[in-house]
């Protein structure tokens, strides 16, 4: 009895990868990470164009892969949190932090540099009071000098009493002493009290 041969052909369709799309969702970072998609395309904001970081932003940026294949089925990635648009938005407000910092360290080293100057201000005031003590106070041998700054007329308290100098008059011009006052001559407004020969006084005209 002869024996027949047979065999069999299994057929198996190969599905292959047809696309692949990434797809960016940037929404607050308040809210909790978006769920995978589930239409083609998918709802919402999401969109194909990688959005920028922009300044003072605190969103946050995710994504996730569309895979399309060959028999028109489709298939989506996890969801993930963008890296790259994180650190951006950590480099950002460390670089705002940096500049708060440095614009409280400017603002303190100008603050420092006011007092130093009010500061030096005051000790170059008390600089010159003292300039002008010495200069306005005098010890002398006979007593106490005192002198108005830039003015030729000085008062001398000695122990006979006080006197009234003059630089261009020998002797003292006047005197308040234990005599009395002694003067040559007492001047009020435009009127003028001189000596007389008599001994007596006599106003007139300055």
């Amino acid at each position: 009895m002869a024996i027949k041969a047979s065999s069999s052909i299994t057929l198996s369709a190969v599905v292959d990868v047809s696309a692949v799309y990434r797809y960016y969702l940037l929404q607050s970072s308040t809210l909790a990470p978006p769920n995978i998609p589930a239409d083609n395309p998918p709802d919402g904001s999401w969109t194909l164009t990688e959005p920028g970081y922009t300044s003072d932003s605190t969103n946050s940026l995710y994504f996730t892969d569309l895979t399309i294949y060959s028999d028109g089925t489709y298939a989506y990635g996890t969801v993930s949190l963008s890296s790259s648009y994180e650190a951006a938005k950590a480099a950002y407000n460390a670089a705002v932090a940096a500049q708060s910092t440095a614009s409280t360290a400017q603002s303190e080293a100008a603050a420092a540099q006011s007092a130093a100057d009010q500061a030096q201000s005051t000790a170059n005031s008390a600089e010159a009071t003292a300039a002008n003590v010495r200069a306005y106070f005098t010890f002398a041998f006979d007593g106490l000098r005192i002198r108005k700054s830039g003015s030729k007329w000085s008062t001398l308290a000695g122990a006979g009493g006080y006197y009234i100098d003059h630089d261009e008059v020998a002797g003292h011009v006047g005197a308040f002493c234990q005599g009395g006052l002694v003067v040559e001559g007492v001047q009020i407004g435009d009127m003028i009290a001189r000596k007389t020969e008599r001994g007596g006084w006599a106003w007139t005209e300055a």
